[in-house]
């Protein structure tokens, strides 16, 4: 199964959530079992990053990207194409971040239906699946 990884479950899997990390991790290690082809965009990196860097944590960074560059998870940059996309769906999903609608253009460019996070978001977009919760 191809899956796009949302920036929750790494963030979840990173910190341990109480709640999220353990499924979380475990689902990330199905991706490096190979049981799960597992996609992130370069957007998702920004989004972890961003986190780091909202929480003080700037130290953190490199050896978080470093983190998931050394996985099976497989980093698909985001292109003009997705951005102009996800531009023209923000006025039908309008209560779909941006983010979320360039995230659902680069799936849909490779055609991922799968989506596994916690953002109920992606349950307004049509032609994927959400998994997690």
């Amino acid at each position: 199964m191809k899956a796009f990884i949302d920036t929750n479950i790494l963030i979840y899997a990173m910190e341990r959530h109480p709640e999220f990390g353990e499924k979380a991790g475990e689902l990330l290690e199905m991706v490096d079992n190979g049981e799960v082809s597992g996609f992130v965009s370069s957007l998702v990196l920004l989004e972890m990053c961003w986190y780091l860097e909202s929480k003080g944590r700037v130290d953190e960074m490199k050896k978080a990207v470093e983190v998931v560059d050394g996985s099976r998870l497989q980093v698909v940059d985001v292109t003009g194409t997705d951005v102009t996309e996800a531009v023209e769906l923000r006025p039908v999903y309008k209560r779909v971040d941006l983010n979320d609608l360039v995230n659902y253009c680069v799936m849909m460019r490779l055609g991922v239906r799968d989506v596994y996070t916690n953002d109920s978001h992606f349950n307004q977009l049509p032609d994927i699946s959400t998994h997690f919760t």
